[in-house]
């Protein structure tokens, strides 16, 4: 039997949960933190934040700065939850509703976009005759500075 008292999983915050399990430095501990990340991502902290009036996107404490028009272009992907979007509402969300732009501007931008947010565990997927969709992968936190 331990001396010592060790905290209830089931009362301490999922956060704090995942913390813990990254600081032990196991790869199984690490792999049940992926998968609690993956499930519970609002909980954990992991959440995708897109900010278009900064133009920045951060995740698990990775930044990405993006231009206007990929910061519109993610924001609209992530609203989306996971479901594809054509590139004409792509371009609709960019330009406006009014304004005839060519949806080549959006798959212009589409490969920049996913260079930047790849560090961010996003991916950006094309389905052939659907439009664009995003993927969550896991991602290990930032690292915090021990002092």
């Amino acid at each position: 039997m331990p001396d010592r008292e060790s905290p209830n999983p089931v009362s301490m915050p999922l956060s704090e949960m995942v913390r813990q399990l990254y600081a032990t430095g196991l790869p199984v501990c690490i792999e049940a933190a992926l998968f609690i990340e993956t499930l519970f991502p609002a909980e954990t902290g992991h959440r995708l934040h897109v900010d278009i009036n900064t133009n920045r996107a951060e995740r698990a404490g990775y930044k990405a700065n993006l231009s206007p028009n990929e910061a519109v272009i993610l924001h609209s992907l992530y609203q989306r939850g996971g479901r594809p979007m054509r590139t004409d509402e792509l371009s609709s969300a960019v330009h406006g509703k009014h304004m005839k732009a060519s949806p080549n501007s959006i798959r212009q931008s589409i490969p920049m976009l996913r260079r930047k947010v790849r560090k961010l565990g996003v991916r950006i997927v094309n389905e052939f005759g659907h439009g664009y969709r995003l993927e969550m992968a896991p991602v290990r936190p930032v690292a915090e500075d021990k002092e």
